[in-house]
């Protein structure tokens, strides 16, 4: 039997084009149990500044959000972010996303091969 976390205990909450999974976060949001951190991203800790939560699920939002991402050039050898806060992702096209304390820099290229470790899941 697989355990379930309720959503409202959860640190990072992703938002859905499910339209009753949709109504359930506003609820929680206008209850003042879970708070909007990033775009699609929730989280149920409001204790800590929204970079730390970003930084700690980084992969998990990565996964999440951008599925079959892989890490690519300097980010793929040291695994977190540059100093400035850059992580690089090759994906299915170009575009920089600016999260509460982390760039990500996707680039467009192949997906995963033969033998990669997924991002996250």
């Amino acid at each position: 039997m697989e355990k379930t976390i309720p959503v409202h205990l959860q640190e990072i909450i992703f938002s859905s084009h499910v339209p009753e999974i949709s109504r359930r976060l506003s609820k929680l949001e206008n209850e003042g149990k879970i708070r909007k951190i990033a775009p699609r991203i929730f989280t149920s800790n409001f204790d800590e500044p929204i970079e730390a939560i970003i930084k700690r699920n980084l992969f998990q939002i990565i996964g999440q959000l951008y599925p079959g991402a892989v890490l690519s050039h300097r980010s793929a050898f040291e695994f977190t972010p540059t100093k400035a806060g850059h992580i690089f992702i090759t994906y299915q096209y170009t575009k920089k996303i600016v999260l509460p304390g982390v760039i990500l820099r996707l680039l467009a290229g192949p997906g995963p091969v033969e033998g990669d470790n997924p991002v996250s899941g």
